[in-house]
């Protein structure tokens, strides 16, 4: 089979596995790129000294992007909540691409705990390894968790936008000493509708019936954009700050 074959059949596999109706329309949008990819530059890219960490790696989004790295070399480390679910998708990824460097980040990340992200960040510190490559991959939506978390804050604006960028600022220093290095946003097309002036209550999780699942969340890909352009003008040329808008899919 071709090369475009054996990416078809994988990607529908990835699709089929997570039983995800919206993973169909990222896998036209992959196939899009993969058929654009000596006109996008893409064409033999080679990361085999790079290390990425993929925040909410664990994710159908989380492991196409892994996929697409593992076949371009890098060392990809998939960071998540839950480790199992991390080291599964890992494993797969490596199945599918041969790739004998994925793995689970040891520590779990919850991005709904300050704790968490510190004690990953100082983890990743110590283990004096480089980082070329950060993906800000978190898309959390809301659920049935509690609306505010344990440190009070708005949980959806927490996990996608404040614990990534406390997260980013804990590891700008490795980022620096592993430069040139940068940072991805994975950030939404919701984006336009935030509000760039938000009320402390909104961040709290107090406006009452003011708030709504749908405003936070496009509060939060707003602030991710913001801040992406705040690194992308305050850090040096060596690490570079990115938002990108991967356009109306599944998580």
């Amino acid at each position: 089979p071709s090369p475009l074959q054996v990416f078809v059949t994988e990607m529908l596999e990835v699709a089929t596995d997570w039983m995800l109706p919206g993973t169909f329309l990222l896998v036209v949008a992959a196939l899009g790129a993969y058929a654009l990819r000596p006109s996008l530059g893409l064409t033999d890219v080679d990361m085999s000294n790079k290390t990425v960490l993929i925040t909410d790696g664990a994710s159908p989004r989380g492991v196409l992007h892994a996929e697409y790295l593992a076949r371009c070399n890098a060392k990809v480390v998939l960071a998540a909540s839950n480790i199992t679910a991390a080291t599964e998708a890992a494993q797969a990824i490596t199945m599918r691409t041969g790739s004998s460097k994925v793995s689970a980040a040891e520590l779990e990340l919850e991005l709904a705990s300050v704790v968490s992200v510190v004690e990953f960040a100082r983890w990743w510190e110590e283990k004096d390894e480089p980082l070329h490559v950060l993906v800000n991959n978190a898309d959390y939506r809301g659920g049935s968790d509690p609306l505010v978390t344990a440190d009070g804050l708005e949980r959806i604006m927490q996990v996608n936008h404040l614990s990534q960028m406390l997260l980013t600022e804990l590891l700008m220093p490795v980022l620096g000493r592993s430069s040139p290095s940068r940072v991805v946003h994975v950030v939404s097309e919701a984006h336009r509708r935030g509000r760039p002036h938000l009320d402390p209550k909104a961040i709290r999780g107090q406006e009452g019936t003011k708030g709504s699942k749908v405003n936070a969340y496009a509060d939060a890909k707003l602030m991710q954009v913001m801040y992406s352009m705040k690194l992308a003008r305050d850090t040096t040329s060596n690490i570079t700050s990115h938002a990108v808008n991967p356009g109306t899919v599944s998580p």
